[in-house]
């Protein structure tokens, strides 16, 4: 088995007509409206939305209905941002994270919705730390692995592997690790 990174949309249509085997790290709502794929349980690790504004903004977002009313924009094809949204009158999608807070810097939206890790990363980066804030953590979601429908017999396998890394104690030093690595890769990665 091996992992492409792939764009959201790209990899949930592949997935989809049963191109490549399964995804991981999509939330359960993911695959609600998704019959041919198969959840493999348990989650193995988790995503904060974040909502992202200017420094000199007064937005506290503590919910999704505080983004009512507002000028929003996401990442195309993201299911978390899609859940947030789902209701709004005003959203733009763009393609990618580095897109994205350029969109807000150059006030284009008043919020931001990505990935709390994502975020920070990215306000690691000079051209944004100085204008753009974390205005609230607002949604938490388990993440899972999906796979298509003609691959059950590697769901099995997949989950009793994660119950006995959470067992261990293994899967919270993996994560950890992950964690730490993620903060340190360039833009040209999310």
């Amino acid at each position: 088995m091996s992992v492409i990174p792939l764009p959201p949309a790209r990899a949930k249509n592949l997935n989809l007509n049963k191109s490549i085997d399964g995804e991981i790290a999509r939330i359960k709502p993911y695959g609600n409206n998704k019959p041919s794929l198969i959840r493999i349980e348990p989650s193995y690790y988790y995503l904060e939305s974040a909502a992202y504004c200017l420094k000199d903004s007064t937005l506290k977002i503590t919910s999704a209905k505080d983004l009512n009313g507002l000028k929003v924009a996401t990442i195309r094809g993201v299911a978390h941002s899609n859940e947030a949204t789902a209701n709004l009158k005003y959203v733009n999608k763009v393609s990618s994270a580095m897109q994205l807070f350029e969109f807000l810097k150059r006030g284009r939206a008043e919020v931001v919705i990505d990935t709390e890790i994502n975020g920070r990363r990215i306000l690691q980066l000079d051209k944004y730390f100085p204008f753009v804030k974390n205005c609230g953590v607002f949604a938490r979601y388990g993440l899972y692995n999906y796979i298509n429908d003609n691959k059950q017999e590697v769901s099995n396998r997949v989950s009793s592997k994660i119950r006995e890394l959470q067992i261990s104690g293994e899967l919270e030093k993996l994560v950890k690790d992950a964690e730490i690595k993620a903060l340190l890769l360039g833009p040209e990665y999310f």
